[in-house]
């Protein structure tokens, strides 16, 4: 086990607890990263890769996975306050005419539906069938996601039920940069990561070479594992980031008018989608209820070799980000992280 780095003083229950977790998960390397008012804390242990013993620090990059869809939904915001969509267009206007996009009760899936996981798609395509199993999304091209839409049947009329969809925000980021007739990436870089100086974090390729401050991905058996490359379901969970640069992006949600983006940073923490008994979301994030009763907005991501958190809440100026580069159980890795978000609260409701 490696050291703790904090940069500011320490509150007990949370770092026992995330001591706790990095001890019992056995992760080669942890960072858990909070922001409490104007306070920012950084707790770093182990390493970003058993071959060097590199230590992970603010500046270690992690593949965030499905975090990424937090940022597809903010490029939508952005992109309806621009005036250049809207959030009820339906997604077949924005791809080419060859591909019939499916409806049920005459109903269209529209931008929103795929931003809130109530499209009536599944999951993953029936059509997804990866050469290489340890990179899943890498060789699902375009013309497999349009064959897919042309024969595929709805499960639910789009608007009425949530079915989490790694293919709906894959198939969102596809249709916004198709809008903007460039890259997923591009677009990103130019009205999301570029505006809020979101400098390390990166929509890699395959060509790409490795950056040094990559760490490795572990396995849940701790092997080292590929890193994951994607295609036309980028937008489900393609970037790469730093716990510099996702504190940047949490403070930019707690604080919007301090950023070019407020209005769009504002537009995705409003309520989009209730099910009765089930989830809340805005565009993007899902929206759960604290014991005191506050929404809390959060997003998780997993890959083969790495695990991410984040979250935030408005109302009581806190936020909090979990970083590991190792495929821990999701359960124990979930419930480790609302702790840490109930802790959190806690500690800034009693401040």
């Amino acid at each position: 086990m490696s050291g703790f780095e904090s940069t500011a003083q320490e509150t007990a229950p949370l770092d026992s607890l995330t001591r706790a977790f990095y001890s019992d998960a056995n992760a080669p390397g942890l960072v858990v990263g909070t922001l409490n008012g104007v306070d920012q804390q950084v707790r770093a242990y182990g390493v970003a890769s058993y071959e060097d013993s590199t230590q992970v620090h603010e500046d270690t990059q992690f593949e965030i996975g499905s975090i990424t869809k937090v940022f597809v939904g903010l490029l939508l915001a952005q992109q309806v306050e621009s005036n250049a969509v809207e959030l009820r267009d339906p997604v077949d206007a924005y791809l080419p005419d060859s591909v019939d996009v499916p409806t049920a009760n005459d109903a269209s899936i529209e931008l929103i539906h795929l931003a809130t996981h109530s499209a009536g798609l599944p999951r993953l395509p029936d059509n997804l069938a990866p050469a290489n199993r340890f990179n899943p999304y890498g060789d699902y091209t375009e013309d497999k996601l349009y064959a897919y839409l042309s024969e595929a049947r709805l499960a639910s009329p789009p608007g009425t039920s949530y079915v989490y969809s790694n293919l709906g925000t894959g198939l969102l980021g596809t249709a916004l940069a198709q809008h903007a007739d460039t890259t997923l990436a591009a677009a990103l870089h130019q009205h999301i990561l570029g505006p809020l100086q979101l400098d390390r974090t990166v929509l890699p390729a395959p060509t790409d070479s490795v950056p040094s401050n990559l760490a490795v991905g572990y396995d849940m058996f701790g092997a080292p594992t590929p890193y994951w490359y994607f295609d036309a379901l980028a937008g489900a969970g393609a970037l790469r980031s730093t716990p510099a640069d996702m504190l940047r992006f949490l403070r930019a949600q707690l604080d919007p008018e301090a950023t070019p983006l407020a209005d769009a940073l504002r537009a995705t923490h409003n309520v989009q989608y209730q099910q009765a008994g089930g989830p809340t979301l805005g565009i993007g994030w899902h929206i759960q209820t604290l014991a005191d009763g506050t929404p809390f907005y959060w997003h998780n991501g997993g890959t083969g070799g790495f695990r991410s958190f984040a979250g935030f809440s408005l109302e009581h100026n806190t936020a909090l980000l979990i970083l590991v580069n190792k495929a821990v159980p999701l359960q124990s890795f979930n419930a480790f992280a609302f702790e840490c978000a109930r802790l959190l609260a806690r500690t800034r409701a009693d401040s």
